[in-house]
Formats: structure tokens, C-alpha cells, sequence
């Protein structure tokens, strides 16, 4: 990804016409990771859109 994009996980939605609901999150290993990196940082963010 660059830095001007942006990617969305769908967490829950109450729309009954959504064929799918939630979206299950995951990890992964950061192979340029060196051992004196500092540890991982999770972010938790709420938003409304309208459009």
C-alpha cells in the first residue's frame, strides 16, 4: 500500500439485505522486523460516512 491509501475492514453491519456481516481480522510476521524493534501498536478507530 502508499501511504495516500487507505484500506477499511467492515466490522459488524445491522443491514438484514448484507450478504455478509463481518469481516474476521488477522496478523501477520513483518520480515523486516529486527529483534530490538519496538514491539507491535494497535489502533482502534470509530467512524460514521455518509455519503
Amino acid at each position: 500500500m502508499e501511504p495516500s491509501e487507505v484500506l477499511v475492514f467492515k466490522v459488524f453491519d445491522t443491514d438484514k439485505n448484507v450478504g455478509v456481516k463481518s469481516t474476521a481480522h488477522t496478523a501477520f510476521d513483518d520480515p523486516s522486523s529486527t529483534k530490538d524493534s519496538l514491539p507491535k501498536q494497535s489502533i482502534e478507530m470509530r467512524a460514521l460516512v455518509f455519503f
